[in-house]
């Protein structure tokens, strides 16, 4: 169970920091051509955006899932089948867009590329609290955070993933339910689904008004 446990938070922190390390430089390192482009009106903040988010989905939208294919029969588990392959799939592909979104949304924020690596590092930090890969986020918290760790859990995109991919992992596994509960894994698929694709919709807003806000 521990081994289970473990691989389904290097999976979700692979796939979520990967794409997320791989666009907080989009920003920073073109902002001087930006600011006079915009300032030229070559073409609008919307479309510069919206082109740089699109071109990074194309280029990345197969990373989680050339990792999936490459690891999935090598892991034991009770449920082989091709639509739990299938489901593991689509939990990293959420969580990888997830991941893209949000190094978009850092970016828009950071002139500086080495504060927004900075700013990404402490993020993961955060979420991976919240996502129970650092603290048991079901457990008791003998420092007295336990309140912050629970806040933590809801604002954690990781969290939810941990759930989608361990549900995966535990398919037809006995005492799943107890073990999920244990771990304060029990929010169910729909509402980590529901969870990701409202964060990485909240992420991409969020930077498209940021970066429309700067470029006024």
């Amino acid at each position: 169970m521990t081994n289970y446990l473990g691989l389904a938070f290097i999976t979700v922190f692979d796939n979520f920091a990967e794409l997320g390390f791989a666009q907080i430089l989009m920003i920073p390192l073109t902002y001087a051509l930006f600011s006079r482009e915009i300032s030229n009106r070559t073409y609008s903040p919307s479309a510069y955006y919206l082109a740089n988010w699109f071109s990074a989905l194309c280029t990345y939208c197969m990373y989680p899932v050339i990792t999936c294919l490459l690891t999935w029969y090598f892991i034991e588990l009770k449920d082989n089948s091709f639509t739990n392959l299938m489901c593991y799939i689509g939990a990293n592909a959420l969580i990888a867009l997830c991941g893209l979104n949000f190094g978009i949304l850092v970016s828009t924020f950071c002139d500086n590329p080495v504060v927004a690596i900075i700013v990404e590092v402490a993020f993961m930090f955060l979420f991976g609290m919240g996502g129970g890969q650092i603290v048991n986020i079901g457990g008791e918290d003998p420092a007295g955070f336990y309140w912050f760790n629970q806040t933590l859990m809801y604002l954690s995109p990781l969290r939810y993933g941990a759930e989608l991919i361990l549900r995966c992992f535990l398919k037809n596994f006995q005492g799943s339910e107890q073990i999920l509960n244990a771990l304060h894994y029990n929010f169910g698929n729909t509402k980590c689904v529901i969870a990701l694709l409202g964060y990485s919709v909240l992420y991409l807003a969020l930077g498209w008004l940021v970066i429309a806000r700067r470029s006024k």
